[in-house]
C-alpha cells in the first residue's frame, strides 16, 4: 500500500487498527520510492501470518523495518534491492521469528569472502 495508507486518518485508521489487533500482522516494511515501474511513491508492505495470531507470545509483536534508504539505484527512475540486501533482510526476519539458520549461514558466507 502507499505510505500514506499506513498513516491515513479516520475510517482507514480504524481498519488498520482492527487488522493489527487480530495479531496476524507479522512484518511491516517501509520501502522508498522508485521501486515500481508504474508508481514512484514510497510504500509499506504488510506481511501476515494467520498462525501467529494464535500464539500468545508473538501475537502482540510486529517487526517493523524501515528500508527507505536501503536500495540500489538501477537508473534515475528505478531502484531495487540487491541480492545481498534481500539476504540480509531475510536473515533479520528469520531472527525475529526465532530462526537463526539464515543469519548463521550469512555470517559464514561473509567470513568466507
Amino acid at each position: 500500500m502507499a505510505s500514506s495508507g499506513s498513516d491515513a486518518g479516520h475510517s482507514e485508521k480504524l481498519i488498520r487498527k482492527d487488522i493489527i489487533d487480530t495479531g496476524a500482522v507479522d512484518v511491516m516494511v517501509s520501502i522508498g520510492n522508485k521501486f515500481f515501474y508504474s508508481v514512484t511513491l514510497p510504500c509499506a508492505l504488510w506481511f501476515f501470518d494467520r498462525a501467529k495470531e494464535k500464539d500468545e507470545v508473538r501475537k502482540d509483536q510486529v517487526l517493523m523495518l524501515d528500508l527507505r534508504n536501503v536500495y540500489r539505484k538501477v537508473s534515475s527512475k528505478i531502484h531495487d534491492f540487491t541480492q545481498a540486501h534481500l539476504d540480509n533482510i531475510h536473515a533479520i526476519v528469520g531472527l525475529y521469528r526465532g530462526d537463526n539458520t539464515l543469519y548463521n549461514k550469512l555470517v559464514e558466507d561473509y567470513k568466507a569472502t
